[in-house]
């Protein structure tokens, strides 16, 4: 599971002439299922803030742990990284802006979430 916990996402719409920025992708995402479709009890929500910081955690909070990441971007790769591991991802921004997936890779298996901006 994508969850670093860690999550993964995927678009909707093309974004091939337009190389995403940091910029694209601040602001609060909210994911409702898992990588195979199947609902959470909680959604899982990152926010990405402007000075390449982050969190993740799912929404029953102040009962979920939030992880804190730092993150980069070049291209289409999101490098995340925690106080015990980097990610190396693949993520697609919607055109409209609205909707991003994140794809990662666990234990072999590719992974998959898809997020929308709250």
């Amino acid at each position: 599971m994508l969850v670093f916990m860690f999550a993964a996402v995927s678009s909707c719409g093309d974004n091939d002439k337009d190389e995403p920025t940091q910029a694209t992708i601040l602001g609060k995402w909210v994911c409702y299922d898992d990588a195979y479709g199947e609902p959470w009890d909680e959604p899982l929500i990152m926010a990405f803030d402007e000075d390449l910081s982050g969190y993740q955690w799912f929404s029953d909070e102040p009962f979920s742990d939030r992880w804190e990441f730092s993150y980069n971007i070049s291209g289409s790769k999101l490098r995340v990284k925690t106080q015990g591991q980097i990610y190396n991802l693949r993520f697609e921004l919607s055109t409209n802006g609205k909707n991003l997936a994140i794809f990662g890779w666990d234990d072999d298996d590719m992974e998959e979430l898809y997020f929308v901006k709250e």
